[in-house]
């Protein structure tokens, strides 16, 4: 069960955050999969071992994200990135920047939402000038497909 210091950190939050699960959803996942399947089966595979024998890459990395190994360790992030403390220590251990000045209204400054801003804030502009991986808005992260020729 939830331990004190996440429920009395989710007691503190104020607005809206995003459940990181929902950000790594092998459903959405699947289908952005669907839509430019070998260059984003590329740029997720190098951060898996390769496919079983007679396993797709596709199904490879689907069986990945649904894997609880996944869900287990999407649960335990999402409960530090809820806690202010454990925030910073997330963002000082990647080396993230945190957005400059205060947090948008409704949002507390920490948790999902301020994560990926950081992580946008840190990856490298696309060629069209948005983030390599998705854009969050209001809250709600909006899949952008990756751009071609592209690495992380």
């Amino acid at each position: 069960g939830p331990s004190a210091a996440s429920s009395s950190a989710a007691a503190a939050r104020q607005g809206p955050d995003v459940d990181l699960h929902h950000v790594v959803d092998a459903g959405e996942i699947s289908r952005l999969v669907h839509q430019s399947p070998a260059e984003f089966i590329s740029r997720l595979s190098e951060h898996l071992p390769p496919p079983p024998e007679g396993v797709s890459a596709e199904q490879h990395l689907i069986d990945n994200l649904r894997s609880s190994q996944l869900q287990q360790a999407t649960q335990l992030f999402q409960s530090a990135l809820e806690d202010p403390q454990a925030f910073e220590e997330i963002v000082t251990a990647f080396q993230l920047q945190r957005q400059g000045g205060a947090p948008p209204p409704g949002q507390p400054g920490f948790g999902t939402v301020a994560f990926l801003q950081a992580v946008q804030q840190h990856s490298p502009p696309t060629e069209g000038g948005g983030s390599t991986a998705m854009e969050v808005d209001e809250g709600k992260p909006k899949p952008e497909q990756p751009k071609p020729g592209e690495k992380e």
